[in-house]
């Protein structure tokens, strides 16, 4: 049973961590229109309510799976791991989006798992956890031999994951669920495994600079579909929808191409964002934190660029060169990095500005709360990206991104 000391210990993060971060996202940096500018110091009072009835309900959920699926882990490390690395994380993305619009703690907790256990697994495979490479690859399948041929450490965890079904499930309507499912097995957790398989095929091939020529396309393809962000807008999407039932169903928004097209776009900006933050835990030069990870800001391949600016849609050739530019010269110098990194920072969030404005009117009405919880997601991806120093006044955002050292894992922002 959890103490009422970890719970309090849990509050007490809720309260370090929840006032500026909310408050940088809900200021709206990126667009600047995305959440209502009244009632502010009412919407985070009710947040810290909120959020710590969340926490109160999640908390002892999460402990209790992820010692299901790692049993060699003690009490006190599976406690350190939900609070430290999971519970800040996947709390920020139930009320820090929905901003008292729900008032659903039940469904919201379920998101906030499922969102923990998807984020337990990727950072789980950062660090190295091959047993829980093969957990991944049994998501999703009702094969019995397959479960049979892997280890049992393979098996619990394994176990502990398929509970994000459960939650998806509880969260979402019966015709939604099924898409919702796909964010989180097939788009993130599927797509990190691959992309661990192709780095560690990359350092097996002596980092030739041919691996990068052959496979740069498909890295760019990967790591933007495992961004995962979807798995926080179709989710809180879901919710929504149990309480309106008549808005569109995911059914419809996955199978309008301007929709999915969107869907593509902010899977690449926050991608790329992400990347940018994670460059030097992506070296691997700390094995805690991660092992190494292909990075394009690391590992530069044009290609790869390349295939990131048409996923983003972004064909201006000039611009596609400025770009090309910035990857490769990223590790020039110090300054290079301050330099390209704000470039790629910048343009990115003007790309996605405009790309929003420029959506088809029909597009914007048809789907209109879509759309914003797309805006919101984005917002919250571009404060979780700059980090808590550049959240400060005095510190220019841009420029000390390049500078972050998150331990974070690589879905999502």
């Amino acid at each position: 049973m959890i103490s009422v000391d970890y719970l309090i210990y849990v509050g007490m993060i809720i309260d370090k961590q929840l006032e500026h971060f909310l408050k940088a996202t809900w200021e709206s940096p990126v667009f600047g229109d995305t959440f209502p500018k009244a009632h502010g110091r009412s919407r985070l009072a009710w947040a810290r309510r909120q959020l710590a009835d969340i926490a109160a309900a999640i908390a002892p959920e999460l402990i209790e799976k992820v010692s299901a699926g790692m049993p060699e882990l003690d009490r006190r490390s599976v406690e350190k791991i939900v609070s430290g690395e999971i519970i800040p994380k996947t709390l920020a993305f139930c009320p820090a989006l929905t901003i008292g619009e729900l008032n659903d703690i039940p469904r919201l907790s379920a998101v906030a798992v499922a969102v923990g256990l998807m984020y337990w697994g990727d950072q789980t495979l950062d660090r190295g956890d091959t047993a829980m490479a093969e957990a991944i690859m049994l998501l999703g399948s009702s094969n019995a031999q397959a479960e049979a041929k892997v280890s049992k450490k393979a098996r619990l965890r394994y176990g502990a994951l398929r509970h994000i079904q459960e939650k998806t499930d509880a969260l979402a309507r019966p015709e939604d669920a099924p898409f919702v499912l796909a964010c989180f097995y097939d788009q993130v957790l599927h797509n990190e495994v691959a992309m661990q398989k192709l780095s560690l095929d990359y350092v097996v091939s002596d980092k030739a600079p041919a691996f990068l020529t052959k496979h740069g396309r498909r890295v760019a393809e990967i790591t933007t579909v495992s961004a995962g962000f979807p798995s926080i807008s179709s989710s809180l999407y879901a919710i929504y929808r149990q309480h309106e039932p008549s808005l569109p169903p995911l059914a419809e928004i996955y199978g309008n191409p301007a929709m999915t097209n969107l869907l593509q776009t902010c899977n690449v900006v926050v991608r790329l964002w992400d990347e940018l933050g994670d460059w030097m835990m992506d070296s691997g030069y700390d094995p805690r934190k991660g092992e190494f990870v292909i990075n394009p800001f690391n590992q530069y391949d044009s290609s790869c660029v390349q295939r990131f600016c048409e996923l983003a849609f972004i064909a201006d050739a000039g611009q596609v060169a400025a770009i090309q530019q910035a990857f490769a010269g990223f590790h020039d110098s110090e300054a290079a990095r301050q330099e390209h990194g704000a470039y790629i920072l910048k343009t990115l969030r003007d790309h996605i500005r405009h790309y929003m404005k420029n959506l088809p009117a029909a597009i914007r009405t048809d789907f209109e709360l879509y759309i914003r919880l797309c805006k919101r997601v984005m917002e919250i991806g571009y404060v979780n990206r700059i980090g808590d120093i550049n959240l400060s006044k005095d510190s220019p955002a841009d420029n000390a991104l390049t500078n972050s050292r998150t331990t974070q894992g690589r879905f999502l922002f």
